[in-house]
């Protein structure tokens, strides 16, 4: 096995990329129209254009005849052109794109975020997609470093009416926070490693496609888990029971601490001030711990009055962290339901690297939950 990263920069020094990518162009649009013919799917495919491709006066004719000899659409090879490559000579780059989208092609900018381009020159580009660089995207989830900045480029995209392709996605917690975001598509080991044709071939005929075309943004609803109704409680917006289910056995679990919240006397919330005050108090909880909460912990809501946060890449010697997000939850949640009756949460806390011997974080928290309630007091106790 030779990385793309050691051999591309070779050829293209040597002169032989253009051979490589012709190469490639033509394998990957014979095996499109294979799959069509003999499965009856068709599966848009994307390929790499270099940036020395871009020079050849006759690209727009090469890929127009890999095309129409395989009875391929358009749409169905999608070009790849790296950020970095509209950085040199500019407009003959971005002249020959022009060129390709204007016989059908769509554009996908590659490894964006990668840092070469200025928001002027972005907002002049001619692109139907952009794919966020792999690294960008694993470094917005490394240690303790937030994702707000990746937010903010979707947010761009979104700006320019193109969507984004996330790229290195390997967990569910990546997943799920990037199409939280308004991430269009996600790609990565989450789903699967890179497969010989004939092993995807199995694994596409058990995952049948269905037809989206995503540059209209006209996506047919999905019915799988990966849909937002499915995954996330329809009052609060948090994730719900299903979701937490799936970040729970996704998550390290050598490496996390797991609380159970539940609403204090729910029952007679509800029976003295009704149910709509009673939805707004739930409401309040799931702000302010959205408020205090980092961008990589994972707050759901379980039932209707209990919530779980699952807070990563903390273990106990990290408690006081967690302690004084409990600490400013409640303060805030007192201090916003103090014109009728004060709420408060009560709290059960376990940590991953303290649990008992083949047992559960979450089933530990839970304990410790029932032993507060047990022993009649209020606030938040740790297993």
């Amino acid at each position: 096995m030779i990385s793309p990263g050691v051999f591309i920069p070779l050829f293209e020094n040597n002169g032989l990329i253009p051979a490589l990518d012709h190469y490639v162009w033509s394998e990957a649009a014979a095996q499109v129209r294979d799959w069509r013919d003999r499965l009856g799917i068709t599966l848009s495919v994307s390929v790499n254009v270099s940036r020395i491709d871009l020079y050849d006066p006759q690209l727009i004719e090469k890929l127009q005849e890999i095309v129409e000899k395989n009875d391929l659409s358009y749409h169905d090879l999608l070009l790849e052109v790296t950020e970095s490559a509209y950085t040199e000579d500019a407009e003959q780059i971005i002249e020959k794109v022009r060129g390709l989208r204007k016989v059908g092609f769509r554009i996908e900018m590659d490894d964006f975020g990668s840092g070469y381009s200025s928001l002027n020159m972005l907002s002049a580009l001619p692109i139907d997609a952009l794919k966020l660089d792999m690294q960008f995207v694993r470094t917005a989830f490394r240690e303790r470093k937030d994702t707000r900045l990746l937010e903010a480029m979707i947010q761009l995209a979104e700006s320019f009416e193109v969507p984004t392709i996330a790229e290195g996605v390997e967990t569910a917690e990546q997943a799920f926070t990037l199409k939280t975001m308004g991430c269009d598509i996600i790609q990565g080991y989450y789903f699967s490693r890179p497969l010989p044709a004939e092993e995807f071939e199995i694994y596409l005929l058990k995952n049948r496609p269905e037809a989206v075309d995503l540059w209209t943004r006209e996506v047919k609803p999905r019915s799988d888990r990966f849909t937002y109704n499915a995954l996330h409680d329809s009052l609060t917006g948090l994730y719900n029971y299903s979701a937490f289910d799936i970040l729970f056995h996704d998550a390290d679990r050598d490496h996390i601490a797991v609380l159970i919240m539940e609403i204090d006397e729910y029952q007679k919330l509800v029976g003295r001030w009704g149910q709509e005050y009673a939805d707004r108090v739930v409401c309040s909880v799931a702000s302010i711990l959205k408020k205090n909460f980092r961008s990589v912990d994972h707050i759901c809501r379980l039932k209707e009055d209990e919530f779980a946060v699952i807070m990563t890449r903390v273990t106990s010697s990290g408690k006081d962290l967690v302690f004084g997000k409990m600490q400013k939850v409640g303060e805030e949640l007192r201090a916003e339901t103090r014109e009728t009756a004060p709420v408060t949460l009560n709290i059960g806390v376990a940590f991953s690297d303290l649990e008992r011997p083949d047992g559960d974080v979450f089933q530990d928290a839970d304990a410790a939950l029932r032993r507060l309630k047990e022993k009649g007091q209020k606030g938040f106790e740790v297993f």
